[in-house]
């Protein structure tokens, strides 16, 4: 992936015009809401996904990227709206850059516009999760355990274990029922032998027996055995040397008094009886069905029960006392096998009259073939047409064993009258007897022979049709076992990995809440479409997370689970994310540790932090997580964000009076000094009066401000002395003096920043009357500064949390506050 090193962002959202240089270092963005920071952090996505989440999603059907991503002055000119990225990409070494517009969001130009570099782009598009905000943090903790087994595997990629595991059930499907029409071909195929005169079993020996006889009266030597081949003719002599008739008039009429039999035999009249009852039972038990789809699933749940100590079902997440739970899907499984029991004895008694209906067909369609060649022949369309209607009955049976769906449509097929011959068909069977009794009588010669092409034919598509379903038969089972093989190694990697990502997880929130859930566990516990999340609360046992975690935790535990989900998803290439707005949510005491665990697990990723709260930002710089940081102090329609910068600042002031226009010199400068103030205030641990509605002005903060950095610096003069740093004590005497003098001149000129702001008509200040106001707070303001990082100073504590120093971010402007004991 990539680490970004600068952006550029033009009429794009709330934005006109700002330009970051990120560096491909950690980055802070602060302000406060409704300043801008946000639509940063939609550029971002923008540029590298061409989309924007915050604006698609469940609410947002009246709001898309094209129309709604511009400044809302180039609405009607999106292509207008762009955002530039350059970014150096670890692995591949080089730099690149990125440019995408709104007027064509899915295509963006890329520099160099080679494959690597579009691998790179693509990558991350396909990754839209390394933005984290703070409306998404909770998708992983408080979501119900289905919608959580989604978002994981989509964030981790599993979903192409998913499809394969659909694909094999598919071919599994497949299989079983190619199986079953093979064991229905098999039976039909069988039955048909069976009709031959004198066959009364399907057995090779048996067989043989009465093709001996048969080739007996031909005057033909013996078989010896049945070949691959059968071969029951062989040595036959030719059939037109003989009579020269086409057909067996023995033969026809056999097959005649077979279409003409109604009820068909006992054993699949038996079997059409038991299927009926059995359908009856499952119109009245409409559970039965589903039952039996859940008996696997219910399986597993009293597994996990039984498993663990948690009162909720592993199903659906609801609340269950687990004795009760554990009685309840126990009888659940106990209905769901008999159920399948019950519908295994259905499928047996069908696929016996699926193979009827098929053997009817088949003699259906041989009085059709031979028909033709009577003289005169008779028509055979009724006979077609009842035909027609057995094998759609046959195929609605099929379909039912393989898709236990339509009861109505299998009852229906069931009880059509497959062996009566409509008026239609029987007019043709009769038309055709009549011709058949014209015909001459057949000699025994004939008969024999035509019985032994008959056994030969059935015989043979017999043998086929047993090996057919002996391979399908095998295919399913090898299919099956694949299936099950697959399910069970992937639901084994899986648990291991989300054992991992847990242990992460854990781990992660454990470091962050050191204080109080240091040997804090967690666990992801999968099952079929589900993944639930349970935490230890202080030892008591494992409990979801929103049962009695405060809303603070449950947000660390939100960042922290992403965390985890991340490493184990990109691994070393997670090199950039942008977390907006999320680190707010984290308890207030939890916060430095929040940065310590980034910057220790994550040293190779790039974080964009954004946040509304200065003491967060300033949390972030004194733990080194963040070096550069950009402040938003404001935001405006034509301006976009108001960037806090403290050589900007003073050149804005500066140029405002160059102008004449000290109005707004003096806003500038008043807003600004409310934000470096709140920064200060809470980094010198200044006494604030408590406001209830925490809106602290500048006269609330400032003086505050100024008269506790005296008071301190005062402290480091005192402990110089008792230390007897003679350079020491110089500079912080100097320094001190510097403070007063300022500190003087701020006191006489502040009443010139609100009588300015204010346009009060009795205070007609021109630009050289301003300009030492400002330079009387640029003054003060540094004496709290390090030249060399340019960060404001805060106050140190020891280990017993007494404030013992005063230093700047990188510690070369310090002010010692601990003096030397006396003695």
């Amino acid at each position: 992936m990539i680490r970004i090193e600068s952006v550029r962002i033009e009429k794009f959202r709330g934005i006109r015009e700002l330009d970051l240089d990120l560096k491909g270092e950690n980055f802070g963005i602060c302000g406060p809401n409704g300043t801008g920071k946000s639509g940063v952090v939609d550029a971002v996505e923008f540029v590298l996904t061409g989309s924007v989440s915050r604006l698609t999603g469940t609410g947002t059907a009246e709001i898309s990227v094209r129309r709604h991503a511009p400044h809302v002055k180039e609405k009607d000119d999106p292509e207008r709206s762009r955002v530039t990225l350059k970014a150096r990409v670890p692995s591949l070494g080089k730099s690149i850059e990125i440019s995408r517009s709104v007027g064509s969001p899915s295509e963006c130009s890329v520099s160099p516009d080679d494959a690597e570099t579009r691998a790179v782009v693509d990558e991350m598009g396909s990754h839209p999760e390394f933005v984290l905000s703070r409306r998404e943090i909770i998708r992983y903790i408080l979501v119900e355990a289905g919608k959580r087994a989604r978002d994981v595997q989509e964030l981790m990629r599993f979903a192409e274990i998913e499809e394969t595991r659909k694909a094999l059930k598919t071919v599994a499907n497949a299989a079983l029922r190619e199986k079953n029409d093979g064991e229905q071909e098999k039976t039909s195929s069988r039955e048909q032998l069976l009709q031959l005169q004198g066959l009364e079993e399907s057995d090779a020996e048996s067989v043989l027996r009465v093709v001996n006889s048969r080739r007996a009266v031909l005057s033909l030597s013996p078989l010896e055995k049945i070949e691959d081949g059968a071969a029951f003719t062989r040595g036959a002599p030719d059939p037109s040397a003989s009579s020269g008739k086409k057909i067996d008039k023995a033969a026809a009429g056999k097959d005649l008094a077979d279409i003409s039999e109604n009820g068909g035999s006992s054993a699949a009249a038996a079997k059409r009886t038991e299927a009926l009852k059995i359908l009856d039972m499952l119109e009245k038990d409409a559970e039965a069905l589903r039952l039996r789809r859940q008996a696997s699933l219910v399986g597993s749940g009293i597994q996990m029960v039984e498993g663990s100590t948690d009162d909720r079902c592993p199903l659906c997440d609801t609340g269950w006392a687990r004795e009760e739970l554990l009685e309840h899907l126990k009888e659940k499984l106990k209905n769901a096998r008999a159920a399948t029991k019950l519908l295994s004895d259905l499928d047996g008694n069908v696929n016996g009259v699926i193979g009827e209906m098929k053997a009817r067909v088949v003699l259906l369609d041989r009085i059709v073939g031979w028909s033709s060649d009577l003289d005169p022949a008779p028509s055979m369309e009724g006979l077609e047409k009842h035909a027609k209607a057995v094998g759609e009955a046959a195929s609605a049976l099929g379909k039912f064993v393989s898709e236990t769906e339509n009861v109505k449509a299998a009852r229906a097929a069931l009880e059509f009258e497959w062996r009566a011959l409509p008026d239609g068909a029987r007019d043709c069977v009769e038309a055709c007897r009549k011709a058949v009794d014209a015909l001459p009588e057949t000699s025994k010669e004939d008969e024999a022979r035509e019985f032994l092409t008959r056994a030969e034919e059935r015989y043979g598509r017999f043998r086929a049709a047993g090996d057919a379903f002996s391979r399908a038969e095998t295919r399913h089972a090898v299919a099956q076992r694949v299936l099950e093989a697959y399910q069970e190694r992937s639901d084994a990697v899986l648990e291991e990995l989300y054992d991992e990502v847990a242990g992460d997880f854990a781990r992660y929130y454990g470091s962050i809440n050191r204080d109080d859930e240091e040997k804090f566990e967690g666990e992801l516990v999968p099952a079929p479409a589900k993944l639930s999340l349970n935490v230890d609360f202080y030892g008591y046992g494992k409990f979801p997370p929103g049962a009695y975690h405060s809303e603070g935790h449950q947000d660390g535990m939100g960042l922290c689970l992403y965390l985890a989900l991340m490493k184990r998803t990109l691994g070393d290439r997670f090199t950039f994310c942008v977390l907006d707005d999320v680190l707010m949510s984290v308890d207030a005491g939890h916060r430095r540790e929040v940065c310590r665990l980034l910057k220790r697990e994550f040293p190779y990723t790039q974080f964009i932090l954004t946040t509304h709260d200065q003491v967060w930002l300033r949390y972030m710089k004194t733990e080194g997580l963040v070096k550069d940081s950009q402040t938003f102090g404001g935001w405006t329609v034509e301006t976009g964000p108001q960037v806090w910068q403290d050589a900007d600042v003073w050149e804005r002031i500066e140029d405002c009076l160059q102008k004449g226009d000290v109005s707004a010199a003096a806003w500038v400068l008043r807003n600004y000094l409310e934000h470096v103030a709140g920064v200060l205030a809470d980094s010198l641990r200044a006494q604030v009066r408590f406001r209830g509605d925490g809106r602290y002005g500048l006269v609330d903060l400032m003086p505050k401000v100024i008269s506790r950095w005296r008071e301190k610096v005062g402290e480091g003069v005192a402990a110089a002395r008792s230390w007897e740093y003679q350079q020491k004590l110089e500079e912080l005497e100097n320094l001190l003096g510097r403070i007063k003098d300022a500190h003087e001149r701020t006191q006489s000129e502040q009443w010139a920043i609100n009588s300015a702001v204010h346009y009060n008509s009795w205070a007609n200040l021109g630009a050289a009357e301003f300009r030492p106001v400002a330079k009387a707070f640029s003054d003060i303001l540094d004496t709290m500064r390090c030249e060399a990082c340019e960060s404001y100073v805060g106050m140190m504590d020891s280990h017993e949390g007494k404030a013992t120093e005063i230093r700047c971010d990188c510690g070369r402007f310090s002010v010692n506050l601990k003096k030397k004991k006396a003695g």
